[in-house]
Order: C-alpha cells, then sequence, then structure tokens
C-alpha cells in the first residue's frame, strides 16, 4: 500500500539523484538564512558547490545538542517569526527543551511522511484510530493526527491519561488502532484486564502484529499495580527518577517508559551499568529505545 506511490517506489539511483540536489540547497539555504551555520559551514570550508556526491556529508559539522542550547530558543530558524506556524519543543529534563519551529510547508511535508509512514503498516480511511499520546509541545501526537487525517482515517484525540475512559472509548466508538507509548499500551492493557474488558479489546487488534499482541499479553504483570499511581501521586515533589536492576529488556524499559509518560517534566535516568538484560543484545536494544525516549542512560 502506498500513499505517495511515485515518490515511494522511486529507484535508488533517483533517490541518490534527489539527496545530492536536496544536500547542496539545504548547505545554501543555511548559509544564506541561519547565521550559527553561516560561520560554522565558512569555518568548515563547506558551500553548495562543494557537494560533488553524497559522502560529501562527512565535511559538513554536526549540530550538538550543545548548539542547541545555545541558540535557545529560536536562533537556528531559517524564516523570521511571521512565517512560523507552529513551535514544538522536547521536555528539557536535562536544562532548556530544544525547540522547534515548523512553516506551513514544513507541516504538510510532516502529515506526508506521516501518511506514507501509517499507510505502509496498513492503515487506511477504514482506520479508527485512537492518539493516547499526549497533546502539547510534545511532537508525537499532532505529527501522526495530521498523517492519519491525510489517508481518511477517523481520528480520536484522546490524549494521554483517564484510562478508564480510554478504555470505554475504544469499545464505544469501535476504536481498532491505538497510538500510544508501549509502556501506556501496556497499562492500558493491565487495566482492561482488571474490568474484565481485555477480551472485547484484544479481539480487535487492529494494525498490531500478532507477535506485538503476544508480547503485551504477556508483559501486563511486568509494571507493579501501584507504581503508576503513587507516581501521578507524588509527581510535584520528585525532581529525579533513577531505575537500574533485572531485566533491562523488560522491568526497566517497562518501568521507565512508563515514568516518562506519567512525569514528562521529570529527568528519568536508568543506570547501565547497574542492569542486565536477557542477552547483551536485548540489553543494548532496551537501553537505545529508552536513550531515543529521553530517558538518560548512564554508566557508573
Amino acid at each position: 500500500m502506498f500513499f505517495q506511490k511515485d515518490i515511494e517506489t522511486m529507484s535508488r539511483k533517483d533517490i541518490e539523484k534527489l539527496q545530492l540536489e536536496r544536500l547542496k540547497w539545504l548547505v545554501k539555504y543555511c548559509m544564506d538564512n541561519v547565521p550559527f551555520y553561516n560561520k560554522r559551514l565558512t569555518e568548515a570550508g563547506v558551500t553548495d558547490d562543494k557537494i560533488k556526491q553524497l559522502s560529501d556529508i562527512q565535511y559538513i559539522p554536526y549540530t550538538t545538542k550543545a548548539d542547541m542550547r545555545d541558540t535557545y530558543p529560536f536562533g537556528l530558524f531559517a524564516v523570521p517569526m511571521k512565517k512560523i506556524e507552529r513551535i514544538h519543543a522536547s521536555s528539557g529534563t536535562t536544562g532548556k527543551p530544544t525547540v522547534v519551529g515548523y512553516t506551513k510547508r514544513d507541516l504538510d511535508n510532516w502529515g506526508d511522511c506521516v501518511a506514507r509512514l501509517v499507510t505502509a503498516v496498513g492503515a487506511s480511511d477504514e482506520t479508527i484510530v485512537q492518539i493516547a499520546f499526549g497533546y502539547g509541545l510534545f511532537t508525537g501526537a499532532l505529527g501522526l493526527h495530521y498523517g492519519l487525517e491525510k489517508i481518511g482515517a477517523t481520528v480520536i484525540p484522546t490524549s494521554s491519561g483517564n484510562t478508564e475512559k480510554q478504555i470505554m472509548l475504544m469499545q464505544d466508538f469501535g476504536t481498532n488502532t491505538l497510538v500510544s507509548t508501549p509502556s501506556y499500551a501496556q497499562y492500558i492493557g493491565e487495566l482492561a484486564k482488571e474490568m474484565a474488558e481485555a477480551e472485547s479489546i484484544l479481539e480487535n487488534p487492529g494494525n498490531y502484529t500478532p507477535e506485538y499482541i503476544s508480547s503485551v499479553e504477556a508483559t501486563l504483570n511486568t509494571i507493579p499495580d501501584d507504581l503508576r499511581d503513587f507516581l501521578l501521586e507524588h509527581k510535584d515533589d520528585i525532581e529525579e527518577i533513577e531505575f537500574c536492576g533485572l531485566c533491562t529488556d523488560i522491568c526497566v524499559v517497562s518501568n521507565a517508559l512508563m515514568a516518562r509518560q506519567a512525569l514528562p517534566g521529570v529527568k528519568i535516568t536508568v543506570d547501565a551499568s547497574c542492569c542486565a538484560g536477557s542477552t547483551i543484545e536485548r540489553h543494548n536494544a532496551a537501553l537505545e529505545v529508552m536513550d531515543s525516549c529521553q530517558i538518560d542512560i548512564k554508566n557508573s
């Protein structure tokens, strides 16, 4: 299934030609419109006419998290504020948040990318999707929202939390697809099980694979029943949480992701040196997942 078949079925040769054109354009655009990049690229001796092949990307200096903090909030924007239609930002758990501004064209391109993604995994205009990501500065919910609308899906923007109502709406609205963090999906399953309604939800697994549904069922009891409630009850008193223990790829990752979802403004840390996975590969994979979700990984 394709949303934009002409783009999604391009030959590798055509893709690389387009990538080179876009890379050269991007270097020139940044030089002309962002003082930070003008200085950084000039110091590195990089100009658009020196980009001859894709491998020349290696000569472009990295943009680091420190650079983003130093130019906070709008120092990396390439257009005047009057052209910015929306601003998103990270949670800023380790300092100032990372800020991203979107023009109208950016939002349209973003929607196209998400539409391709959800179409590739089987979503369509028959999909009734419940989005349980938090709506706000976090990019996830609105990104999925507009991409799903582009393909004609029916979107239910429930946001996160209020889990009993989430379960009620799944049943009443005929939800067949859920968008959420893995840990929150597990929590929904846990609560639904307690409400003796899990069976009706699992009868409508939507676009999840049987393997994923099985993994959710198998890990329903890996999160202590009262941990999420405890975190929410004491959220105003918690400044930082550090996780360690067994097993990295089951308990640690489940609890850390659940804590990140429950407390988006709190610093969450995992001490990798005090964790062990079922295998070294799964241990490392779990650490990568947590790192991608703005959980700090350290080795003490």
